[in-house]
């Protein structure tokens, strides 16, 4: 309903979804007809006992048939989402590279970021793009996609022309803060300019208080011009934020 809602208000909009995919199976059709553009998938695993012990629940299966129906339901290129941390699951890039060209999925590799639940981040845990990229290369050669536009991810293709293709979002190793031009809205109805912002904007409150469109408009600017320069992950006053990536969302 909500896909409908905003593409009804302009069909041109590029409206994209990022889901864990278990509920792709029954609703990826309905999802493209109602105006549904870009679908992403965060997928960390392709191992079902892994997969349980990181999703806390036995689902694998059922995301793997929802990118199927994904597929069939006109989706393309569909990005598999693979936050990659050391000791856990990456012994598995090159199998996420493998199923990019096999299946033609565009896998980003997510450096591990410290906005867990569980709280195990460290940055003995994080494996460097540069380290993705060189284990791929090595086993299936890569070229950098060119004409890139400002985006978190580094993008690569193959260059024996296979389908598929592989990026990288180096966010620890190689953060991109000074190019940045991300903000999210949450559920809550609050505005975050960074993913690591220890503050947020209640755009809500203004909604529901009866503020007028110009209003509304000078607050989010407001808000913006406020973004941070840096997340500072690694410096000594680096500050976690108390929610974690699930919370966030947006």
């Amino acid at each position: 309903d909500l896909t409908a809602m905003i593409a009804g208000i302009d069909p041109s909009l590029d409206i994209a979804m990022t889901t864990n995919g278990i509920l792709l199976e029954e609703k990826a059709k309905s999802l493209k007809a109602a105006g549904l553009k870009r679908l992403n998938v965060s997928l960390d695993t392709l191992h079902s006992d892994r997969f349980k012990d990181l999703a806390r629940r036995d689902a694998l299966d059922r995301v793997l048939r929802g990118l199927t129906a994904a597929r069939q339901a006109g989706f393309s290129p569909i990005k598999l989402n693979m936050v990659v941390m050391r000791g856990r699951n990456d012994d598995e890039i090159l199998d996420f590279a493998r199923l990019a060209r096999g299946e033609g999925y565009e896998v980003r590799f997510i450096e591990f970021m410290p906005l867990d639940a569980d709280g195990i981040w460290s940055m003995d845990s994080v494996v460097a793009s540069r380290e993705i990229i060189d284990a791929i290369d090595r086993e299936f050669p890569l070229e950098p996609v060119p004409d890139q536009q400002p985006a978190p991810a580094t993008r690569f293709r193959f260059r024996d022309g296979s389908q598929g293709g592989i990026g990288v979002i180096a966010s620890v190793s190689d953060a991109f803060c000074k190019v940045c031009n991300r903000i999210r809205l949450t559920a809550e109805g609050h505005l975050r300019t960074c993913l690591f912002s220890i503050q947020e904007h209640d755009v809500k409150a203004l909604l529901r208080g009866g503020a007028s469109d110009d209003e509304i408009r000078d607050f989010v600017a407001a808000a913006v011009w406020q973004k941070e320069e840096g997340h500072k992950i690694g410096q000594a006053d680096f500050v976690r934020p108390a929610k974690t990536m699930s919370q966030i969302g947006g």
